[in-house]
């Protein structure tokens, strides 16, 4: 009986494996039926009856009943109908991991595991990776990157101790998804430096182009199909779609031949609309031919490694070598292609439909259970005394502390432990309430010890210790936040609503962060016209807002509340993530010592065709003003980059415009994303003259202030000023350009602040709210009143009473016609 989690699954797109630590090796277990490793990731509902499996996978595609490939839908809105039933990608995964216990495990009890999750992965995908372990029976579940798992499985299968002095690379392309990475173990410690990838790359994706571009031209040339007709084999409602998945499972057979073979047949495929007339054909693909077409693909992945290298500052001559793992790197196009561009030595010595499984097995073989484990085989006596043990599961040490406090009748007891390779033994010693021993080390691999108790004459006494097994010498840190976790608030200063960065990339998790804030507005106990929204994003925080990815959000409401919450009270938020990215957020009312964390909802991705259209053309209208002012400014370089940007907005928003309402693919998502990046590159490009502009109005409030400081200032202004130039020389000298804001903003308070005191700033306003806003006064009777006032006061030359009938008649305004940020979130972060 073990106290470590010990199982390890890879639950892939296309297929799952299952793997155990035991005794410090790790077996992967195969199906106790078909007796492969790998359990087909595809469910199939029918009477009432649910297959999971290689069946669910022949009939997966373009069918009612079934689903395949729903990991790449991980954490979004999207459902599927199966057998009259509807099942969201988190319960299908579900249902695969069942069956990996039942025809895997042997239906042996799996109440923990180990569960990979691809490193681009966001944390709405990995959240619900962990909640589909816990929907099948789980009760703890711990999320590991494909690319730590990769280098686990190699580091203990192949490396054994012999470690390189330099980072490798991790190059995973499995069925749906791609991985790079830069891996080092330095100091015993495995680390992941830097990752890249995409979650819309991989083997089906390779399907999907022989089905495009072969199999599609082949019946467009026969039965005279027109280019939008290939719609009708994608989308929900499409005539063809019970075609779709035939030629998509015949074009992965196609493909896994292609690896080996010059070409490949697709044979007996049929098509027709009338089951009675319907024709039969067979297609031949040539490998030049599918490489050709996949070509782009591998070359984009080869782009993404290089992307990574020079965020690292790594040349490909300062890796040791390129590991291959994923079922999709034995095609040989993708072999050759990494090996010719990077031109490092590329090694795939081993499974690399396995690894990840197996690398995820010997991780849970040093992570500790938090729930008592269940009997293996059935109950039994219980064992005479009961053992409390502790120690630690990884060291780089040469020697570890092992301890333990016994319960139960010691006397006339012995003990002695015994490591497995009968090199090390503690001798005979008279057993009390505590043990203490130091355990001796093998370096480089997993050491297992035993501890055995003895009566006098020698007969063991049970116990409920299992084996203690210590892996010495590769320690994996704590994995690191691949995005950054920024929260949403009203920055008044800047008018806007903009982010605030918690946790940065590449974070260590787990992680906490404490962050004061302060509501910018009211909020009435018990009614809902207001919220107060702590909403998080996964994003870096100076992105333009079509660039950011909320992922989800805590909501206060009136009916929430045991007492008003006034405008610019408190509140204490504590955001926390484990290593398995499970995100929560905890606020905190110090003025009514109240605490919200169950109202926390995880925001599913939901993408439709009319929200992409619409991203379209916001980025659209960037663009044009972004080209209008490098033509402007005579920037030709930048001209020409946004240019590039124009070019493939105008191409992603094509295929949103020919895109089915109800398209069932990946593409809506893909183009979310490509969106996404064309709005970030835009501000990578766009945004240094961004910053450049608002140093521009700095320099130009600072005159300003000056001037109104030097001409109407008293003492407290000028000491004002002094604080704001030394702000200000601090924010130009940076690239923020919310710090830039801030100190305009400063300085626009000074000089507006001495405004008001005077006599003509004050009777100019007051001319422009009589005549320009006279119409859009909230309470016109009121308006009338106060502008009589006015004119008595301008009479007199009651400056002070000018004023207050100035800010009277401002506040009668709408907030955006008085220049005011009504706010959006409802907080302000003032850390």
């Amino acid at each position: 009986m073990s106290d470590t989690i010990d199982i390890g699954i890879d639950l892939g797109t296309t297929k799952s494996v299952l793997a155990v630590f035991e005794r410090g090796n790790v077996s992967v277990r195969r199906h106790n039926v078909s007796h492969k490793d790998t359990l087909p990731s595809a469910v199939m509902v029918r009477r009432d009856k649910i297959f999971v499996g290689e069946k669910a996978r022949e009939q997966a595609f373009g069918r009612s009943d079934a689903a395949f490939a729903f990991k790449r839908k991980m954490g979004t809105a999207e459902r599927f109908q199966l057998g009259g039933q509807v099942y969201s990608p988190v319960e299908l995964s579900a249902l695969v991991l069942k069956e990996l216990r039942e025809r895997h495990f042997d239906n042996q009890p799996l109440d923990a595991a180990v569960i990979t999750v691809p490193a681009s992965f966001d944390t709405r995908q990995t959240m619900a990776t962990v909640e589909a372990g816990k929907l099948a029976g789980m009760k703890q579940v711990i999320n590991l990157q494909e690319p730590i798992a990769a280098s686990l499985a190699y580091a203990n299968s192949i490396l054994k101790g012999e470690f390189p002095d330099r980072p490798w690379l991790v190059y995973d392309l499995g069925g749906g998804t791609f991985d790079a990475a830069v891996v080092q173990i330095a100091g015993g410690e495995l680390k992941v430096l830097e990752h890249e990838g995409d979650n819309y790359l991989g083997g089906v994706d390779f399907d999907r182009l022989i089905v495009e571009q072969f199999v599609y031209p082949h019946l467009a040339d026969q039965y005279g199909l027109e280019d939008a007709d290939f719609s009708e084999f994608t989308s929900g409602s499409g005539k063809y779609q019970r075609f779709y998945g035939r030629y998509m499972l015949a074009a992965e057979e196609a493909k896994k031949r292609l690896s080996v073979d010059s070409s490949a047949e697709l044979e007996n495929m049929e098509f027709g609309l009338d089951p009675e007339e319907r024709d039969s054909f067979d297609l031949r693909i040539t490998r030049s031919d599918f490489e050709r077409s996949i070509r782009p693909l591998a070359d984009k992945s080869v782009d993404l490694v290089n992307q990574l290298l020079t965020r690292c500052r790594l040349r490909p001559a300062d890796l040791a070598f390129a590991l291959f793992v994923g079922g999709s790197t034995y095609i040989p196009l993708i072999r050759q292609r990494v090996a010719e561009c990077l031109g490092i030595d590329v090694r795939h010595d081993i499974d690399p439909v396995s690894a990840i499984a197996v690398g995820a097995a010997y991780f849970a073989g040093t992570r500790i259970k938090e729930i008592p484990s269940a009997p293996m085989g059935g109950g039994g006596p219980r064992p005479r005394l009961a053992v409390k043990v502790a120690y630690a599961r990884t060291s780089l040490e040469t020697t570890e502390i092992f301890a333990a406090r016994v319960d139960g009748d010691v006397a006339g007891l012995w003990y002695r432990i015994e490591r497995e390779d009968h090199g090390w033994d503690s001798g005979r010693k008279r057993l009390t309430e505590r043990i203490n021993e130091d355990l001796p080390l093998v370096r480089d691999c997993f050491n297992v010890f035993r501890l055995l108790v003895l009566d006098d004459d020698g007969n063991p006494v049970s116990t409920d210790v299992g084996d203690i097994t210590i892996a010495q010498g590769v320690e994996v840190l704590g994995p690191p936040l691949p995005h950054p976790i920024c929260l949403a608030h009203d920055d008044v200063a800047a008018q806007e609503v903009c982010l605030h960065e918690v946790f940065k990339r590449g974070t260590k998790l787990k992680a906490s962060r404490r962050i004061e804030v302060e509501t910018t507005r009211s909020l009435a106990r018990g009614r809902d016209e207001n919220m107060v929204l702590f909403q998080v994003c996964e994003n870096e925080k100076d992105l333009p807002r079509e660039a950011w990815k909320p992922i989800g959000e805590l909501v206060i409401e009136g009916r929430h509340l045991t007492r008003d919450l006034r405008k610019g009270d408190r509140i204490t938020c504590r955001i926390e993530m484990n290593e398995s990215r499970e995100l929560s957020i905890l606020a905190e009312i110090e003025m009514t010592d109240q605490r919200f964390q169950q109202a926390y909802n995880q925001r599913e991705r939901t993408v439709t065709r009319a929200d992409l259209f619409e991203r379209a053309i916001e980025i659209e209208d960037r663009l044009d003003d972004a080209m209008s002012a490098a033509n402007e400014q005579q920037a030709y370089e930048r001209s020409e980059q946004i240019k590039a940007l124009q070019r493939r907005l105008r191409k992603a928003k094509a295929e949103v415009e020919a895109m089915p309402d109800d398209d069932r693919s990946d593409r809506k998502y893909q183009l979310e994303d490509e969106f996404r990046a064309i709005a970030t590159e835009h501000y990578r490009i766009d945004g240094p003259r961004q910053v450049e502009e608002k140093r521009e109005q700095l320099a130009e409030a600072l005159e300003q202030a000056r001037q109104s400081v030097e001409e109407g200032g008293n003492d407290l202004d000028r000491r004002r000023l002094e604080d704001a130039r030394r702000q200000a020389a601090a924010a130009r000298s940076r690239t923020d350009p919310h710090a830039l804001r801030v100190a305009i903003d400063q300085l626009n308070h000074i000089h507006y602040g001495i405004c008001w005191r005077t006599p003509d700033f004050l009777v100019r306003v007051f001319q422009d709210l009589s005549t320009d806003y006279h119409s859009r006064f909230n309470d016109a009777a009121l308006a009338d009143q106060l502008l009589q006032a006015g004119k008595q006061a301008v009479e007199n030359e009651d400056w002070m009473r000018l004023q207050r009938v100035n800010f009277d008649l401002i506040d009668l305004l709408p907030d955006l016609e008085r220049g005011r940020f009504p706010g959006e979130t409802g907080i302000r972060v003032v850390d």
